[in-house]
């Protein structure tokens, strides 16, 4: 299955990850708020950054911009327009969404002309629909880096790890919207709309009179 745009695929092993809880902030502030956390989070001096939010809750990879560029897709056989257009996103969010409770991935986003970066493996932590943490390592964590992943967060030792092996999907994760979300994302466009309208409206009763 084909993508609906072309996408460039950051390998798990060049990203941060950091979630964050947002519940604080007004629905309408919460990406204004997401871009002042990102200087305090990245140590790149040229951030590239990709969201997904569950509700309140911020899933946010932060890599090298200056070293991920999409460039290098024209010269691999696609139309010189697709490098621009390409969506430069993380492979985490290619893999299927978890449900509750620790996974291991195997990282395979490819390399060359369709990604970078791409090996190593990936542990996460799910909790509420939402990628609670991630650690990623060249190598498969063995025993002891699973225990202490398990131990950070206060999870017993004998904690089932899932493991999960599936394709890279043609689409990435989205980040639902509810209506509410969307009203107060877009409340200042919706003002200016009534009262341009309004303003329409009497200036068109001001003309038939």
């Amino acid at each position: 299955m084909r993508s609906r745009h072309p996408h460039w695929i950051v390998g798990r092993g060049l990203c941060l990850y950091r979630h964050e809880s947002f519940a604080h902030v007004a629905p309408n502030r919460r990406r204004a708020a997401l871009r002042l956390q990102l200087p305090v989070w990245s140590p790149f001096a040229n951030t590239g950054h990709h969201c997904v939010w569950a509700g309140a809750e911020a899933m946010v990879w932060l890599w090298d911009a200056d070293a991920v560029r999409p460039a290098p897709i024209a010269a691999a056989g696609f139309e010189p327009h697709h490098a621009a257009a390409a969506h430069i996103l993380p492979e985490t969010v290619f893999h299927p969404r978890g449900g509750d409770g620790v996974r291991l991935i195997n990282c395979a986003a490819p390399s060359g002309e369709d990604g970078q970066g791409g090996e190593g493996a990936e542990l996460q932590l799910w909790r509420d629909g939402a990628l609670v943490d991630s650690f990623w390592a060249a190598e498969p964590p063995d025993a002891a880096r699973q225990a202490w992943f398990l131990q950070r967060h206060g999870l017993p030792a004998e904690t089932q790890v899932a493991t999960a092996a599936a394709p890279l999907a043609a689409e990435p994760w989205a980040s639902p919207v509810s209506p509410g979300e969307w009203l107060a994302a877009r409340e200042w466009l919706l003002a200016v709309a009534a009262t341009a309208l309004l303003l329409a409206a009497a200036l068109w009763h001001e003309a038939r009179h």
